[in-house]
């Protein structure tokens, strides 16, 4: 009962004046009833009108615009009786024309509110949308972009390389041994194990570059705008050399593996799905050598 009343305060104080207000205006009043009918129209349909509008301000949950407009509402009420009585000056329009301008005040200052308050709803509901897309696009693990934002910014690419007639080089890259090092130190460790991995991957690359997590322990690289195979290589090297460090596990120290799988555009294929299919045979070539290894896919293999 008292959050209801907490609530609707501005309606109930508002009912109760007008309803006091009527009863005692038409006490002093009652022998002075006089009225033109289309003054008393033309008040009425503003008075609805008001109402209306305070039904809807309602739903904004501004105390304050909610006040100021229950205010105006009263100066109405107000108004309308002293078309319906021959009141003095004073009661017909200096109390009214008080009232009314003190609700105009808190008007005013509420809807300066309300601006605020859509605006910074508009800005945490923009910011939210970025979150869900950055959510809806990157790995939650490691932060690189997931497979679906990493499929369209090869498409890009693609379409970016065929207009400029350039070569670039799609790397897949698999550590070894992953499910291993999850069944004897637990998911925990394995997590600080991809975290690092992408950490220190990332500094391999360019700018202009993309890395992704593919896979569980699968990761993807977008070399654009290469000159040759060396350059391809050169990178998968660095790679390698990156990951020959040791990783710390707790009191443990760890030495990751990883193959590399490359193919390159328009060497090996333009096709996009042939592209990723090439890498990815490239790479499980590597893990037949003994050890981190890389290997170029040869474009004239089927």
């Amino acid at each position: 009962m008292q959050d209801l009343l907490k609530r609707n305060l501005p309606h109930f104080i508002l009912l109760f004046l007008i309803a006091v207000t009527i009863l005692v205006w038409f006490a002093a009043f009652s022998t002075k009833i006089k009225f033109d009918a289309n003054d008393i129209l033309f008040e009425s349909i503003y008075l609805i009108v008001a109402f209306v509008c305070y039904y809807f301000i309602v739903k904004l949950d501004i105390k304050l615009l909610q006040w100021g407009w229950a205010i105006l509402c009263y100066a109405l009420v107000v108004d309308l009786l002293g078309e319906f009585t021959k009141a003095p000056e004073f009661w017909g329009a200096t109390v009214q024309g008080t009232i009314q301008s003190i609700g105009i005040i808190m008007v005013a200052f509420g809807f300066q509110q309300s601006f605020r308050k859509i605006q910074s709803t508009l800005q945490k509901a923009e910011t939210t949308r970025h979150e869900l897309d950055h959510i809806a696009h990157h790995d939650t693990l490691t932060g690189l972009p997931n497979r679906i934002l990493f499929t369209d910014r090869l498409q890009q690419v693609i379409a970016l390389a065929k207009r400029n007639d350039e070569l670039f080089a799609i790397h897949f890259i698999d550590l070894d041994n992953f499910k291993a090092i999850n069944d004897s130190l637990g998911y925990y460790y394995g997590d600080q194990v991809l975290k690092e991995t992408a950490f220190r991957l990332r500094t391999c690359i360019r700018d202009t570059d993309t890395i992704a997590r593919w896979g569980s322990d699968e990761f993807a690289v977008i070399q654009t705008n290469i000159k040759t195979i060396d350059d391809a290589e050169i990178v998968a090297k660095k790679m390698i050399d990156v990951l020959s460090k040791k990783i710390e596990l707790g009191r443990k120290e760890m030495q990751l593996t990883i193959s590399i799988g490359i193919a390159l555009y328009p060497l090996d294929t333009i096709n996009f799905d042939e592209l990723l299919i090439k890498a990815d045979k490239s790479m499980y070539k590597a893990k037949d050598i003994e050890g981190s290894a890389f290997n170029v896919f040869n474009y004239s293999e089927s």
